[in-house]
Protein backbone atom coordinates (compact mmCIF):
# COMPACT_ATOMS: atom_id res chain seq x y z
CA UNK A 1 0.00 0.00 0.00
CA UNK A 2 1.96 3.22 -1.27
CA UNK A 3 1.35 6.04 1.58
CA UNK A 4 3.30 8.70 -0.91
CA UNK A 5 6.40 9.92 0.96
CA UNK A 6 8.02 7.77 3.63
CA UNK A 7 9.89 10.99 5.07
CA UNK A 8 9.36 11.37 8.67
CA UNK A 9 7.98 14.79 9.90
CA UNK A 10 7.41 16.87 13.12
CA UNK A 11 5.44 19.61 12.31
CA UNK A 12 1.96 19.17 11.21
CA UNK A 13 0.24 21.06 8.43
CA UNK A 14 -2.45 23.27 9.22
CA UNK A 15 -4.84 21.60 7.67
CA UNK A 16 -3.79 18.32 9.45
CA UNK A 17 -4.21 19.89 12.65
CA UNK A 18 -7.96 21.07 11.43
CA UNK A 19 -8.38 17.24 11.17
CA UNK A 20 -6.92 16.18 14.60
CA UNK A 21 -8.70 18.93 16.48
CA UNK A 22 -12.18 17.62 14.65
CA UNK A 23 -11.71 14.22 15.20
CA UNK A 24 -11.31 14.02 19.05
CA UNK A 25 -14.80 14.53 20.14
CA UNK A 26 -15.58 11.29 17.90
CA UNK A 27 -12.29 9.09 19.50
CA UNK A 28 -13.30 10.73 23.31
CA UNK A 29 -16.42 9.81 22.72
CA UNK A 30 -16.03 6.05 22.47
CA UNK A 31 -14.74 5.86 26.34
CA UNK A 32 -16.59 6.94 29.37
CA UNK A 33 -13.06 8.07 31.09
CA UNK A 34 -10.37 9.93 28.82
CA UNK A 35 -7.29 8.53 30.89
CA UNK A 36 -4.75 7.93 28.73
CA UNK A 37 -4.00 4.29 30.40
CA UNK A 38 -7.35 2.82 29.24
CA UNK A 39 -7.95 4.18 26.09
CA UNK A 40 -6.76 1.26 24.29
CA UNK A 41 -8.67 -1.11 26.65
CA UNK A 42 -12.36 1.11 26.58
CA UNK A 43 -12.30 0.90 22.72
CA UNK A 44 -11.27 -2.94 22.79
CA UNK A 45 -14.20 -3.77 24.79
CA UNK A 46 -16.26 -2.18 21.80
CA UNK A 47 -17.92 -3.67 19.20
CA UNK A 48 -17.00 -3.37 15.49
CA UNK A 49 -19.95 -2.06 14.55
CA UNK A 50 -19.40 0.66 16.66
CA UNK A 51 -16.38 1.31 15.61
CA UNK A 52 -17.17 1.75 12.43
CA UNK A 53 -19.37 4.61 12.97
CA UNK A 54 -16.38 6.39 14.41
CA UNK A 55 -14.97 5.35 11.22
CA UNK A 56 -17.28 6.62 8.81
CA UNK A 57 -17.00 10.22 10.76
CA UNK A 58 -13.99 10.23 11.07
CA UNK A 59 -13.70 9.61 6.65
CA UNK A 60 -16.47 12.58 7.01
CA UNK A 61 -14.40 14.83 8.84
CA UNK A 62 -11.52 13.88 6.38
CA UNK A 63 -13.36 14.58 3.25
CA UNK A 64 -14.33 18.00 4.79
CA UNK A 65 -10.60 18.92 5.13
CA UNK A 66 -9.80 18.07 2.19
CA UNK A 67 -7.46 15.24 3.74
CA UNK A 68 -7.38 11.76 1.50
CA UNK A 69 -6.74 8.23 3.16
CA UNK A 70 -3.05 8.28 2.21
CA UNK A 71 -3.03 11.59 4.34
CA UNK A 72 -4.28 10.26 7.39
CA UNK A 73 -1.73 6.92 7.08
CA UNK A 74 1.04 9.49 6.71
CA UNK A 75 0.13 10.48 10.17
CA UNK A 76 -0.19 7.55 11.50
CA UNK A 77 3.13 6.12 10.40
CA UNK A 78 5.46 8.91 9.79
CA UNK A 79 4.47 11.77 11.80
CA UNK A 80 6.76 12.37 14.83
CA UNK A 81 4.72 15.09 16.55
CA UNK A 82 3.55 14.61 20.36
CA UNK A 83 -0.44 14.31 19.85
CA UNK A 84 -2.64 12.83 21.85
CA UNK A 85 -5.55 12.77 19.34
CA UNK A 86 -2.88 11.53 16.63
CA UNK A 87 -2.01 8.22 19.14
CA UNK A 88 -5.87 7.67 19.93
CA UNK A 89 -6.23 7.73 16.13
CA UNK A 90 -3.39 5.07 15.55
CA UNK A 91 -4.95 2.93 18.79
CA UNK A 92 -8.11 3.25 17.29
CA UNK A 93 -6.52 1.73 13.80
CA UNK A 94 -5.03 -0.95 15.28
CA UNK A 95 -7.48 -1.77 17.21
CA UNK A 96 -10.32 -1.55 14.76
CA UNK A 97 -7.86 -3.81 12.15
CA UNK A 98 -7.61 -6.36 14.58
CA UNK A 99 -11.58 -6.65 15.50
CA UNK A 100 -11.87 -6.90 11.69
CA UNK A 101 -9.05 -9.69 11.65
CA UNK A 102 -11.14 -11.69 14.52
CA UNK A 103 -14.49 -11.63 13.39
CA UNK A 104 -13.05 -12.68 9.98
CA UNK A 105 -11.33 -15.84 11.53
CA UNK A 106 -14.49 -16.61 13.28
CA UNK A 107 -16.02 -16.77 9.92
CA UNK A 108 -16.72 -19.73 7.95
CA UNK A 109 -15.64 -17.49 4.80
CA UNK A 110 -11.85 -17.63 6.74
CA UNK A 111 -12.08 -21.87 6.41
CA UNK A 112 -13.28 -21.41 2.87
CA UNK A 113 -10.66 -18.83 1.59
CA UNK A 114 -7.72 -21.16 3.62
CA UNK A 115 -8.67 -24.36 1.87
CA UNK A 116 -9.13 -22.44 -1.61
CA UNK A 117 -5.32 -20.83 -0.85
CA UNK A 118 -4.09 -24.44 -0.08
CA UNK A 119 -5.06 -25.75 -3.15
CA UNK A 120 -3.97 -22.51 -4.70
CA UNK A 121 -0.76 -23.20 -3.52
CA UNK A 122 -0.74 -26.71 -4.40
CA UNK A 123 -1.74 -26.16 -7.89
CA UNK A 124 0.93 -23.30 -8.44
CA UNK A 125 4.01 -24.41 -6.29
CA UNK A 126 3.40 -28.77 -6.39
CA UNK A 127 4.02 -28.75 -2.95
CA UNK A 128 1.13 -29.19 0.02
CA UNK A 129 1.17 -26.67 2.58
CA UNK A 130 -0.47 -27.17 6.52
CA UNK A 131 -3.24 -25.37 7.31
CA UNK A 132 -1.30 -23.30 9.75
CA UNK A 133 1.84 -23.06 7.33
CA UNK A 134 -0.97 -20.83 5.02
CA UNK A 135 -2.54 -19.01 7.73
CA UNK A 136 0.89 -18.24 8.85
CA UNK A 137 2.08 -16.99 5.46
CA UNK A 138 -1.45 -15.04 4.91
CA UNK A 139 -0.86 -13.13 8.84
CA UNK A 140 2.35 -12.13 8.05
CA UNK A 141 0.90 -10.31 4.73
CA UNK A 142 -1.91 -8.71 6.78
CA UNK A 143 0.38 -7.98 9.22
CA UNK A 144 1.72 -5.27 7.46
CA UNK A 145 -1.78 -3.25 7.07
CA UNK A 146 -2.89 -3.58 10.98
CA UNK A 147 -1.69 0.12 11.17
CA UNK A 148 -3.34 1.48 8.32
CA UNK A 149 -6.48 3.56 8.28
CA UNK A 150 -8.41 0.92 5.85
CA UNK A 151 -5.81 -1.70 6.37
CA UNK A 152 -7.48 -4.90 6.97
CA UNK A 153 -10.29 -3.41 4.74
CA UNK A 154 -8.45 -4.20 1.75
CA UNK A 155 -8.50 -8.00 2.42
CA UNK A 156 -12.11 -8.60 4.43
CA UNK A 157 -15.36 -7.23 3.39
CA UNK A 158 -17.90 -6.52 6.46
CA UNK A 159 -21.82 -5.93 6.06
CA UNK A 160 -24.07 -6.18 8.08
CA UNK A 161 -22.68 -7.44 10.52
CA UNK A 162 -21.05 -10.40 8.83
CA UNK A 163 -17.79 -11.70 7.08
CA UNK A 164 -19.06 -11.31 3.73
CA UNK A 165 -16.04 -12.02 1.33
CA UNK A 166 -11.78 -12.92 2.47
CA UNK A 167 -9.80 -12.28 -0.72
CA UNK A 168 -6.71 -10.41 -1.95
CA UNK A 169 -7.64 -7.47 -4.26
CA UNK A 170 -4.08 -6.02 -4.87
CA UNK A 171 -2.45 -8.39 -6.81
CA UNK A 172 0.96 -7.92 -5.06
CA UNK A 173 0.10 -8.75 -2.18
CA UNK A 174 -0.98 -12.15 -3.52
CA UNK A 175 2.03 -12.72 -5.25
CA UNK A 176 3.86 -12.16 -2.22
CA UNK A 177 1.81 -14.96 -0.56
CA UNK A 178 2.68 -17.32 -3.21
CA UNK A 179 6.34 -16.49 -2.63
Amino acid sequence: MDTGSTKNFTNLPAQYKKFLTEITKSLDDLIQTKTEATYSLQIGGRELHELDKVQLTITKIAKENEIFEIDINRLILYCNSKNSTLDKLKDFVHLRNLKLLDKAIKSSKYKKFIDQLKEEYKSKKGVSKTEKDIESKLLEIWEKYFTYFNGLWKFIEYENGKVSRIGFIDPIDKEQFFI
